[in-house]
């Protein structure tokens, strides 16, 4: 089973293509259910704890990984039908907020922890280690597809700040003076030009970035809280965010006009 190909994954009460989701956080208990026509089972249940975001090897789609909010990381290597623990080298009181694949090289994992910075494995998950001078809350990683090297971080709490590195965690820099006081929850690259990224932030919606992040502006939805934000593939001005409270917002022209995208789904607080 391909999973971005063929699972499914539930919005509320709708059922979504895991094609546009694929990378979603699903905040369930330790167990996982993946479908491939519609009809749903679980793999399982791991404990206690919720699950963060799952990810998927890019070169082998049997291989995953999610962390969970005791702070374990779990890897499958066959598309989840079991389960081993790959946390040597994190400490025993972290919280996973989510975690990030290399796209290029995927035995280099980014684990985005609360209260503690970033960890990093370069061998498939096998061993982590602490990297960069960020001691804080992280809420949301993202490696450029296109330049691995470079990484945008957003964390969270008393010092809301964005960071980027440039060598693959070795040294970071602050970014953003419209994004320093505002969360970013979350972070997407343009298909077709990663030098183009966006962020949904808790203040005002979604910015972007057309030069790798060193200036941003706003592009809306105003007063809403962004906290999903994917973009079409085929079409890179077609994106749609979900937002706490007001649910899904879509804009075909790159953040011009936005609409509210929202029939048939039932729940208005779209966490990621």
């Amino acid at each position: 089973m391909n999973v971005c190909k063929d699972a499914y994954l539930l919005v509320g009460r709708l059922l979504l293509p895991a094609f546009y989701f694929c990378l979603m956080l699903i905040t369930l208990t330790t167990s996982h259910i993946f479908s491939e026509d519609g009809t749903w089972f679980s793999y399982g249940t791991l404990g206690s704890g919720n699950i963060g975001k799952i990810i998927i090897n890019p070169q082998n789609p049997a291989i995953l990984y999610f962390g969970t909010s005791e702070g374990i990381i779990f890897k499958s290597t066959n598309e989840g039908m079991t389960w081993s623990t790959v946390s040597l080298g994190l400490s025993s009181d972290v919280r996973v907020q989510v975690l990030s694949i290399d796209p290029q090289n995927p035995a280099t994992i980014y684990a985005g922890i609360i209260n503690n910075g970033i960890y990093k494995s370069t061998d498939s998950g096998a061993s982590w280690s602490a990297i960069g001078p960020i001691n804080s809350s992280i809420r949301s990683l993202a490696i450029d597809p296109q330049n691995s090297d470079t990484i945008f971080v957003g964390t969270y709490g008393i010092n809301n700040k964005a960071f980027r590195s440039t060598d693959r965690g070795e040294t970071w820099i602050e970014i953003g003076d419209l994004l320093s006081s505002s969360t970013v929850y979350t972070f997407a690259f343009d298909p077709n030009n990663s030098t183009t990224i966006y962020a949904g932030t808790d203040i005002q919606g979604a910015y972007r970035s057309t030069d790798s992040g060193e200036t941003w502006s706003h592009i809306g939805p105003s007063n809403k809280i962004v906290k999903a934000l994917i973009i079409d593939p085929q079409s890179p001005k077609t994106i749609y965010v979900g937002t706490s409270f007001y649910g899904i917002f879509k804009t075909t022209d790159g953040g011009e006009n936005w609409s509210e995208s929202n029939s048939g789904l039932n729940a208005t607080s779209i966490d990621s």
